[in-house]
């Protein structure tokens, strides 16, 4: 504070001045001794209180220790008497009067709690009950179109799979069969489809958890065991084949886990947000072996051997199977190759995704025996 502060206030306050001070030029401000409030005397419930003047009726009773409820009402706010909840009974007042607005009078006699009240109550709550339906299906009308519009781009990309990888996904199958077909060039494609998928659903999956338990129209086909077969192959293809494995194929990786990730913690389950690769994963190498060897009957071109290749998947899986193993049984998802237990379904509920796969038919072999052949020696032990 400065000198000619503390001497203007010591002025103010009629002190006598120090030595060396100054009285300024002017009048001397006087500051108005505040008048005492007010006290107001009222009953309420039969007991006698006093109020200062200008409490509400709320505040009263609050003030003598009864409880009157509320919806509308803040501290903060103007009080608006909308809700209706908190009116209380006055003595010679020919309505109920909210209390949250209500000046307290001297010599008010209240009641916070007689018949009437109760009966004023209990109607607003009922019109209020009454009118939620109402309210619910004005928000199920405007959120359906998310919802729904959510639902369908999943769903587009998990059928299209179909094509690609049968049902349910396998993520052997999804190379094997594109090298088969010579589409080989259309991954990158589906790569970047899938990393697009993977970004919708960890944004409107978590906002709406209850997305992940709307199922595919197919029973054999489910989001998370498509998902999981993409990502399968991308770290397949990505451990196999590190020459030629297109930029897209890592990128869905990093996008899917994360996804899976979000999705899982959403769910409630506890996931580890940076695991390192050699953590210990379900999927066993002897598994992953007969996936290979499933790609190279296929004829798919590897670059690597699958011993070669095991540490480089399993850095990557470990990102992504405990999520993804979880989230499957959670949601009770069709049973396929590399997708986990489900606690609630016997061993004769799991699908061979091989014994579902369609012949390929060729002018040379038009039944597609050939392969059929292959792929049913190869199917009893795929899991």
């Amino acid at each position: 504070m400065t000198e000619p502060t503390a001497r203007y206030l010591r002025a103010a306050a009629g002190q006598a001045p120090a030595a060396g001070d100054t009285i300024p030029p002017g009048p001397i401000p006087v500051f108005p001794t505040p008048t005492p409030q007010r006290q107001l005397r009222l009953t309420i419930n039969g007991r006698e209180i006093s109020v200062p003047e200008g409490s509400s009726l709320l505040q009263a009773a609050i003030e003598a220790g009864f409880e009157v409820p509320t919806l509308c009402y803040l501290e903060t706010l103007t009080p608006v008497n909308v809700c209706r909840v908190c009116v209380v009974e006055v003595e010679g007042s020919r309505t109920l009067v909210p209390a949250c607005s209500r000046k307290a009078e001297d010599g008010m006699a209240v009641k916070t709690d007689s018949e009437r009240v109760r009966l004023s109550r209990r109607l607003v709550l009922e019109f209020l009950a009454s009118a939620t339906g109402l309210i619910v299906v004005a928000l199920q009308i405007g959120y359906l179109p998310t919802l729904y519009g959510a639902y369908n781009r999943r769903e587009i990309l998990v059928t299209a799979l179909d094509s690609r990888a049968g049902a349910p996904a396998w993520g052997p199958e999804i190379l094997a069969r594109h090298h088969l077909s010579e589409a080989t060039a259309s991954l990158p494609a589906m790569y970047a489809a899938w990393e697009t998928l993977s970004a919708d659903i960890a944004e409107s999956h978590s906002s709406y958890p209850w997305l992940m338990g709307m199922r595919s129209p197919s029973p054999l086909n489910c989001w998370v065991i498509s998902l999981l077969a993409v990502l399968d192959s991308a770290a397949l293809y990505i451990s196999l084949c590190p020459a030629t494995v297109p930029t897209e194929a890592r990128q869905c990786l990093r996008m899917g886990f994360v996804a899976l990730r979000a999705l899982a913690r959403a769910m409630g389950i506890d996931v580890k947000d940076d695991p390192r690769p050699d953590d210990p994963i379900e999927l066993t190498f002897e598994q992953f072996t007969k996936g290979v060897e499933h790609m190279r009957r296929a004829g798919f071109p590897l670059e690597r051997s699958a011993e070669d290749a095991w540490p480089d998947f399993h850095g990557w899986r470990v990102n992504y199977e405990s999520a993804a193993y979880h989230l499957a049984d959670r949601l009770s998802a069709v049973p396929a190759a590399w997708s986990g237990k489900r606690k609630h379904m016997s061993k004769r509920d799991y699908v061979d995704v091989l014994a579902r796969r369609p012949r390929h038919r060729t002018p040379t072999d038009p039944e597609g025996k050939r392969v059929l052949e292959r792929q049913m020696t190869f199917s009893a032990d795929a899991e």
